[in-house]
């Protein structure tokens, strides 16, 4: 088995790249007002995004 370890700049990415996504949710967070804000994007999609959002 091969010998893993990380070196300080991959441990430095990994935090970064959590830092960014937690800063993405929280200005995320302050623009959706209630629930349908969140599941329905504030009613401001059209039918064809709707229709094909179970697919993804």
């Amino acid at each position: 088995m091969p010998d893993f370890s990380l070196h300080t700049l991959d441990i430095l990415s990994i935090g970064f790249y959590v830092v960014v996504i937690i800063a993405i949710g929280f200005y995320v967070a302050r623009r959706v007002g209630d629930s349908t804000d969140y599941f329905l994007a504030g009613r401001s999609l059209t039918w064809s995004m709707i229709g094909f959002s179970p697919l993804a």
